[in-house]
């Protein structure tokens, strides 16, 4: 499966807005983001960013594809700002595509952090 930077964009969404110190639980539902149509993809997403140390290590899959997402960590609060913006996250995603580059979590960092020195005039 490849990598969607949207579902990862939307997993770390999600649980900037929780409301919960121990994690809220994700269930996929029909008509909401994450259903039983998307489950798979948003479940390998969810482990993705959990391998790659955005989100808390306690965060889980439970039994019927629900996903508990205990916290971001600091650096998934920094990705997260990063793609936050949906001007600078379109512009990331040019930058990408006109160099023919893949994206990587370092390399979008690097990339959104020259596009806002750029807006702060640094």
């Amino acid at each position: 499966m490849k990598r969607d930077w949207e579902k990862i964009r939307k997993l770390l969404e999600v649980a900037d807005e929780q409301t919960s110190l121990v994690g809220d639980i994700y269930e996929p539902k029909d008509g909401e983001w994450f259903n039983r149509n998307n489950m798979v993809e948003y479940l390998y997403h969810f482990n993705l960013i959990k391998d790659s140390g955005l989100i808390g290590t306690n965060s889980a899959i439970h039994a019927g594809g629900r996903m508990c997402i205990d916290n971001l960590t600091m650096k998934g609060h920094d990705f997260l700002e990063a793609m936050k913006n949906d001007t600078t996250w379109k512009k990331i995603k040019e930058h990408f595509k006109t160099k023919g580059v893949d994206m990587t979590i370092d390399l979008i960092m690097a990339v959104a952090e020259k596009i806002v020195m750029k807006q702060l005039g640094l």
